[in-house]
């Protein structure tokens, strides 16, 4: 059998051509699988440790500012709960009927016609939030947001549940002296539970030369979730009961024209 020779037709230069493009092609699938997703994995860390460290300096801030934030959150308590404290939970109609009645007592200011209308809301602290109607810090957002969170030290929280005040509205046409009148107003400004005037309409009675017209008075309740507890009962008084009236004379305040309630 004769053995014949293979005999290769590649020059030396095309063999330093195949030598360098083998290189390019190692380099490029080296690149591809090794140090593109190194680099791609350095920038997610850079961004990281940036994201570290402005979250540190805020952390070095709310360091510095802690006891003055201690001291607000305090104050901030406080303060609201004496503002609950001048509100009551419930507004019942009977509620309203007798402080009608110790109003036109107290102060002489007749009504002939009262028009209740009950649980008027005015305010929900959960919807203005939710509205943006609440100027809310969100200097501190990036924390809320962030993968890096502190311990948070419950025992220096307190939560409040949300505010819900309502409006109980009785609308008056009454009957008055200017002073009368000037003595209803102080006594409404000064009551136990929180109240109002709106609307306020003011004629004069050639007849009687006294005042006439009509208001809207408002009184005001407050359901505070979880802080209930801080808003105190409607507290009427000492009432033996409320006058029977007839006609226009509807608590009986004028002469002659009722008895009391048993």
């Amino acid at each position: 059998m004769n053995n014949k020779k293979i005999t290769s037709n590649v020059s030396e230069k095309d063999k330093v051509l195949l030598c360098v493009l083998g290189s390019i092609l190692v380099l490029a699938v080296a690149y591809i699988i090794v140090f593109s997703p190194l680099q791609k994995k350095s920038a997610v860390l850079a961004e990281d440790n940036e994201g570290l460290r402005s979250y540190i300096t805020v952390l070095d801030n709310m360091r510095e500012n802690e006891e003055t934030k201690k001291a607000e959150i305090v104050e901030y308590n406080e303060k609201r709960d004496e503002m609950l404290s001048h509100f009551s939970k419930i507004i019942t109609n009977e509620n309203v009927v007798e402080i009608m009645d110790k109003l036109e007592t107290e102060t002489n200011f007749f009504t002939s016609q009262n028009t209740i209308v009950l649980n008027d809301l005015v305010f929900s602290q959960e919807d203005s939030r939710n509205n943006g109607d609440v100027d809310i810090d969100t200097s501190e957002d990036e924390i809320v947001d962030s993968e890096y969170k502190p311990e948070v030290n419950k025992e220096l929280l307190q939560e409040y549940g949300d505010i819900i005040t309502e409006r109980n509205c009785v609308t008056v046409a009454y009957s008055c002296s200017y002073q009368e009148l000037v003595d209803a107003i102080n006594y409404i400004n000064s009551f136990s539970s929180k109240m109002s005037v709106d609307n306020v309409v003011i004629g004069f009675d050639t007849e009687t030369g006294k005042l006439k017209g009509t208001m809207d008075i408002n009184i005001y309740s407050v359901d505070a979730g979880i802080d209930a507890d801080k808003v105190p009962d409607y507290q009427g008084g000492d009432y033996n009961g409320v006058n029977y009236g007839i006609s226009s004379n509807i608590f009986g305040s004028r002469e002659g024209s009722s008895k009391k309630k048993k």
